[in-house]
């Protein structure tokens, strides 16, 4: 989980860089901005697969990456706010995905009462309030496109 949040997280980061390509049809980037959206995807699903007990946040992020997706948002005209906000909710999108599932809080306990003991190795939960925070990025950012 862990591995497949960070490559959600370095996919998603080329597509806050590409961003601009995604309005613009002609942009020869056009094409590299949706490669980088299914290698996202791609993570995102192999996540939802290993993470069961928090599918649907992670489809709820998902519907934000087929919003982006969608032709029907090429010629979306986002005024400068708009886009800067939108490209700003998904830089930290990936970013609060990957630190749900980084958190060492996450993976150490003295008590084995806040999380498994220290000589756990297997898999732990992601932190459910930064990946709720995750999920509110997606819906934002799914409303800003429109869709």
């Amino acid at each position: 989980m862990l591995r497949e949040s960070q490559q959600f997280m370095f996919h998603l980061d080329e597509v806050y860089v590409l961003l601009p390509a995604k309005f613009q049809d002609s942009n020869p980037q056009h094409l590299w901005f949706f490669a980088e959206l299914d290698y996202a995807e791609e993570s995102l699903l192999e996540l939802t697969r290993l993470d069961g007990a928090h599918q649907s946040k992670l489809f709820m992020i998902d519907m934000m990456i087929e919003a982006l997706r969608d032709p029907g948002t090429n010629g979306v005209q986002l005024n400068d706010a708009q886009f800067w906000d939108l490209s700003k909710t998904i830089r930290h999108l990936g970013q609060k995905v990957a630190g749900a599932y980084w958190s060492l809080t996450n993976y150490t306990s003295v008590n084995g009462v806040d999380g498994p003991p220290f000589w756990y190795f297997g898999p732990s939960p992601p932190d459910e309030t930064v990946l709720q925070e995750a999920v509110d990025l997606s819906v934002h950012a799914k409303a800003i496109i429109g869709s």
